[in-house]
């Protein structure tokens, strides 16, 4: 950042016509830091979705805690979308038996925690 300070403004203006043309949503992204654009729906969406392709952690969960009402709502339509997506059977049978090992599981913790309770 301390570099990007030292240039002149035509080398920053050369700098800044490259980004654009590689993100499209920069001059958007940058409008809204300066406030002068408001969040909708469309553009937390955007801005999510470039999260995930750039494995950019921090920024996602930025945006999760500052647009929880944005962030619910995305959410939901993610749901949906899984929701409508169906598993191969053999996964689903995987799923049971790993549910019906984690009861069995629970039920021994229980008996020993049962028993011990009464030595």
């Amino acid at each position: 950042m301390e570099g990007y300070k030292k240039l002149t403004e035509q080398h920053k203006e050369l700098i800044d016509e490259f980004l654009k043309s590689i993100f499209p949503a920069l001059e958007q992204q940058r409008n809204f830091r300066g406030h002068e654009t408001a969040m909708t729906q469309e553009f937390f969406e955007n801005c999510m979705e470039r999260c995930i392709e750039k494995g950019d952690e921090r920024s996602f969960f930025g945006l999760l805690s500052s647009y929880p009402e944005f962030a619910k709502k995305y959410a939901e339509k993610i749901e949906s979308e899984v929701v409508k997506v169906e598993l191969p059977l053999e996964l689903m049978e995987q799923e049971e038996e790993q549910y019906e090992k984690l009861i069995m599981k629970i039920k021994e913790r229980s008996k020993e925690e049962s028993f011990a309770g009464h030595l």
